[in-house]
């Protein structure tokens, strides 16, 4: 009995070390890594001038890969990422300030109650001229959104002109983190009729949308304004949710098709 159990040991032991059969794909794969891992090194090597590995891989390599995969798979970088985040808690950092964007031009609409940008005098109306001593009348509307949206991370010195006021105020706002809506405006059009602006969809917006409806009339309403111009998305289960509220039950308004989705 002794001498059969180290036979069926030894034969087990030898199945356990015995080499598994080499995958083709998996060579194909390490081929195709160390032709990238041999371009990168010439490409370190050779280049003229510094070589940022971070701005390689997530703003060329692995964004390109995903770009030729299909359109909807994107690579968040970790700044990005942390963006996302964010947007999920509906918590941002910023000046609290709704601002229109024109070639050139940013005009305030309007300041959130307790934000920077009240606290600072700013009003409806106002121009903001230059930003951190960039003239904005020099930069096309993409660059003023960029130039904005990095503004928000420090502390922005602002040059702002006032409706009739030809002298020029100079303002400096400290951005702070605030609790933000996706839906900025509710009212009625006229009566009976309601308008909901929304900005994107984050977490509470199913929520804040049947909060809005319900404000507006809920089942007496005849119809509603639902402007999602300029809206860039967000979370797809608020998407779904919010779409909910106006398509048949049942009714088939997303599908997924993948590996480990059917």
């Amino acid at each position: 009995m002794t001498r059969l159990l180290t036979v069926l040991f030894a034969c087990a032991s030898l199945a356990f070390a015995a080499e598994p059969p080499k995958d083709s794909s998996t060579d194909d794969d390490a081929r195709l890594m160390k032709k990238f891992i041999d371009a990168y090194r010439i490409v370190q090597q050779n280049s003229a001038d510094p070589f940022d590995l971070d701005q390689a891989f997530y703003q060329g390599a692995v964004p390109g890969l995903l770009h030729h995969l299909d359109p909807h798979s994107v690579f968040f970088a970790p700044s990005q990422f942390d963006q996302l985040k964010q947007m999920e808690t509906s918590t941002r950092k910023g000046f609290g300030t709704v601002v229109s964007v024109l070639p050139g031009r940013v005009v305030v609409l309007q300041t959130l109650p307790n934000t920077p940008s009240e606290k600072a005098g700013m009003s409806p109306g106002d121009e903001i001229l230059a930003v951190n001593n960039y003239r904005l009348d020099r930069l096309d509307p993409d660059q003023i959104v960029e130039l904005l949206s990095e503004s928000k991370q420090k502390p922005a010195d602002l040059v702002v002109r006032r409706p009739g006021n030809a002298r020029l105020v100079e303002l400096t706002l400290v951005p702070a983190e605030m609790q933000t809506s996706s839906v900025e405006r509710v009212f009625q059009l006229q009566p009976g009729i309601g308008y909901i602006r929304v900005a994107d969809f984050e977490q509470k917006t199913g929520q804040q949308i049947r909060d809005g409806i319900e404000k507006l009339g809920g089942r007496n309403l005849k119809g509603l304004v639902l402007d999602l111009r300029n809206n860039p998305g967000g979370l797809v289960g608020a998407a779904l949710e919010t779409a909910s509220f106006f398509l048949k039950p049942g009714q088939v308004i997303l599908s997924a098709k993948g590996r480990n989705v059917g």
